[in-house]
C-alpha cells in the first residue's frame, strides 16, 4: 500500500534528526513521491523496516541532495539519472531551453547545434526530443559526465553525438554550427564562500568553478570560437552570472556580435545571453 504523500511528508518530518526547514522536506517528499523507487513500490508503508528508507534519511543527514541519493533528477518532463559526475540539473537552464525552443518552434530546417559542457545531457536530450531533425553534437572534459549524458540519452532512443573534449584547448577540432548552447563553469575561486556548503561537497567543482582566475575565460573562448564558426544565421545562447552580465556582454562585442539580449530568469535576474552576429 502506498503512502500519500502528505504522510510521506509527515514520515519525514519525524525521521530526519538533522536541521531541515519545512520547505526542504516538502521538496524532498515530492522529489520521492514522483520517483522510480516510489513508482517500483520500494518504498511503501512500513518506512520503518525498510533499507532503503534507512540508507535514505542516513544520507539526507548527512548532507546528500536527494537527486544524488534517488539517482534521479526531474528537469522539464523528463527523468534524468544522475551521479555525483554532473551538476543536478538548475531551474535556470529549464529557462535557457524554453527560450531556445521558444525562438526555433517554427523552424524545420536541419540545424546544427553545439552543446558545450554537457554535464547530464539536459539541454541536447530535451532539444533532441523537441526537434528530432536537429544535428546535435554534445561536449564535456569529463568522461564521468558524459557516461551519464549518454545512459540519458538511450533511456529515450535519441542519438546525440557526445564527445569527449577539452573546449579550451581542442575547440579547434570541431566543425561548423547554426546553434551553441553552453552553460559552462562561470563562479570565481573567490567566490566560494556563496555557495552553499551541500553543492560544494558533493557536487563536481569542474562544472562550477572557472579553472583559472578569469571567471569569463569560458565566454572569451565561445566567442572567439563562434566568430569563425558559428553560421550568419546563427546564434548563441549561453547562461551566466547575473553579476557578471556587462562583462559577458563586452566579451562578445569584442569578437564583432552586434545581436546581443540580455534575459531575465523567473526572479527578474540577469541569467541568459542571447547572441547573434548581425541586428
Amino acid at each position: 500500500m502506498y503512502l500519500r504523500e502528505q504522510e510521506l511528508c509527515q514520515k519525514l518530518k519525524d525521521s530526519i534528526k538533522a536541521e531541515y526547514n519545512i520547505e526542504n522536506i516538502n521538496s524532498i517528499s515530492k522529489y520521492i513521491y514522483k520517483s522510480k523507487y516510489y513508482r517500483n513500490n520500494i518504498l511503501n508503508n512500513i518506512l520503518e523496516n525498510n533499507p532503503f528508507w534507512s540508507r535514505l534519511i542516513r544520507l539526507l543527514e548527512m548532507g546528500w541532495p536527494i537527486q544524488y541519493i534517488l539517482e534521479e533528477a526531474v528537469f522539464m518532463d523528463l527523468s534524468l539519472y544522475v551521479n555525483q559526475s554532473v551538476l543536478i540539473p538548475r531551474p535556470e537552464t529549464e529557462e535557457l531551453v524554453f527560450l531556445i525552443e521558444k525562438e526555433y518552434k517554427l523552424t524545420h530546417s536541419p540545424l546544427k547545434v553545439l552543446d558545450i559542457g554537457t554535464g547530464s545531457g539536459a539541454i541536447p536530450i530535451y532539444l533532441k526530443r523537441k526537434f528530432p531533425y536537429w544535428l546535435i553534437e554534445a561536449i564535456d572534459i569529463s568522461s564521468g559526465a558524459l557516461a551519464v549524458a549518454q545512459e540519458n540519452a538511450s533511456r529515450y532512443n535519441l542519438e546525440i553525438n557526445f564527445l569527449n573534449l577539452d573546449f579550451l584547448k581542442l575547440k579547434n577540432q570541431l566543425g561548423m554550427y547554426d546553434l551553441i548552447i553552453s552553460n559552462p563553469p562561470y563562479i570565481s575561486h573567490g567566490d566560494r564562500n556563496s555557495i552553499s556548503k551541500q553543492v560544494l561537497d558533493f557536487e563536481p567543482t569542474i562544472a562550477l568553478f572557472a579553472e583559472s582566475e578569469d571567471s569569463e575565460i569560458f565566454y572569451r573562448a565561445i566567442a572567439e570560437f563562434a566568430s569563425q564558426s558559428l553560421s550568419v544565421s546563427g546564434k548563441i545562447f549561453c547562461e551566466m552570472n547575473e553579476f557578471r552580465t556587462n562583462e559577458v556582454r563586452q566579451i562578445f562585442e569584442s569578437f564583432g556580435f552586434l545581436d546581443i539580449t540580455i534575459h531575465q530568469d523567473l526572479q527578474n535576474k540577469p541569467r541568459i545571453i542571447e547572441v547573434g552576429k548581425s541586428k
